[in-house]
């Protein structure tokens, strides 16, 4: 009698202890397939970043950062702002390279917007519209402010100041040349 109890004693304990790890092991395999949902999906960012330092043009960013293949994407600002290097009367929605067909995971299409001045008062929360590669549709928004490169219209220098200051050490570097061919002419005569 007491073999049969510690026998059914340990069958409870091994169907709990079953049933606790088919509960865990659920659980696994509902993240397991969130991951790889995520890894299947684009996400499409757009931002403005400066040019280069040399300049003061800003560069519209359209980039997949996703694991996934983002298609048929569609960008669109609220509000619509007026884009100054453009023709006259261009607004920003209307660029037809914000509608684009394909983006690949880390790829990034770069479109210059004009220089800073041109753009200093855009404030506007730009919404990307794509596809993943089974058909659903993904929104992600972006919020677009150019002031934050005001520093840059200030702290970078001029064409004509980098000009300037180049001349300046060409002056420099020929007046050392010249003490030194005097030096040389003296100390030979």
């Amino acid at each position: 009698m007491e073999a049969s109890l510690v026998q059914t004693i340990s069958s409870i304990g091994l169907l709990g202890l079953t049933a606790i790890l088919a509960w865990y092991t659920r659980i696994l395999a509902a993240e397991a397939r969130k991951t790889r949902e995520m890894y299947k999906q684009p996400l499409v960012v757009v931002t403005i970043e400066p040019g280069s330092k040399e300049s003061l043009y800003m560069n519209l960013v359209i980039e997949n950062v996703g694991m996934g293949l983002a298609r048929n994407i569609r960008i669109q600002a609220e509000p619509d702002f007026e884009v100054i290097a453009s023709s006259p009367n261009a607004t920003f929605n209307n660029y037809t390279f914000l509608k684009l067909d394909v983006l690949k995971p880390g790829q990034a299409v770069t479109h210059s917007l004009g220089t800073f001045k041109d753009l200093k008062e855009i404030r506007a929360v730009v919404v990307s519209r794509y596809d993943d590669i089974d058909g659903k549709t993904h929104l992600f928004s972006s919020f677009l402010d150019a002031t934050v490169f005001r520093g840059l219209a200030y702290t970078s220098p001029t064409h004509e100041q980098k000009l300037i200051k180049s001349i300046s050490a060409i002056e420099e570097h020929l007046k050392k040349i010249s003490k030194m061919t005097d030096t040389c002419n003296r100390t030979s005569s």
